[in-house]
């Protein structure tokens, strides 16, 4: 087992200014994503310069989609929805699918307002959404977010503070940064074989959304009885899986 120490989410700066902890991470993965993106397009000839009015589209429609699918879906039922709780994000309660989602739209609507390549630029975001992803999800890691059920495996966490201090539970967070990380390593290797526009972005659909179906069913808040058994964001990978593959066949073809 492995001792697991949870941090105050919020830490204060010169003990007076709060930081979130969740979000600082969440705006250095951003940063690091718009870097590896910005890199991405001039290397496939791309204007690079446009990444950055694209990444103000992603980042505002994916706040908007990551608080509209935890607000739909992952609401507490011990919490009011009332207006001003739904607005208040800055309280926590966010989903990265609907955060997906989001960007995806606005990205799309960007890209048709400039008329460009929807796809190529897609192809070109893919790589920084996985990296940036990957730094995100170490807010989740230090802050408690998303323990896993509880386990005896040999690499258990063992939780040593917090509501579930004492208990052996599975590190999920771990499990899908490394598979982000192993993600953007098979992404890497794709991009001297990619073979047409939207091959990179549907790889990603495919590996990622397999990976996060499966890894979902080991995190606490996994089954929903409303849902049969899964969640609303498993069904939705499963729609991403199935949308890649279909993408990537009828272009095989």
């Amino acid at each position: 087992m492995i001792p697991y120490y949870i941090f105050e989410p919020t830490l204060h700066l010169f003990s007076v200014i709060p930081i979130q902890l969740w979000g600082v991470m969440v705006a250095l993965g951003f940063l690091a994503g718009l870097f590896v993106a910005r890199k991405e397009t001039a290397r496939k000839g791309l204007n690079a310069n446009v990444m950055y009015d694209l990444f103000v589209y992603i980042f505002v429609g994916g706040l908007l989609g990551a608080r509209i699918w935890f607000v739909l879906f992952y609401w507490p039922h011990d919490t009011e929805r009332t207006v001003y709780e739904i607005l208040a994000f800055w309280n926590g309660g966010m989903a990265f699918f609907g955060g997906f989602l989001g960007a995806l739209f606005s990205g799309y609507l960007f890209t048709q307002s400039r008329q460009l390549s929807f796809w190529a630029y897609a192809d070109a975001v893919v790589p920084g959404l996985v990296i940036g992803h990957a730094i995100g999800r170490v807010g989740c890691y230090l802050t408690g977010l998303h323990l896993g059920v509880q386990t005896t495996v040999p690499w258990a966490f063992y939780v040593l503070n917090g509501e579930m201090a004492g208990q052996l539970r599975h590190p999920v967070v771990v499990y899908e940064i490394l598979y982000l990380l192993l993600i953007f390593v098979v992404l890497m290797k794709m991009r001297p074989r990619l073979a047409y526009a939207g091959m990179m972005s549907a790889g990603y659909g495919v590996l990622y959304g397999t990976a996060r179906f499966l890894n979902d069913f080991l995190r606490e808040e996994a089954t929903d009885a409303r849902y049969w058994g899964l969640t609303a964001t498993q069904y939705g990978l499963l729609v991403v899986v199935i949308i890649g593959l279909v993408y990537l066949l009828r272009k095989r073809a």
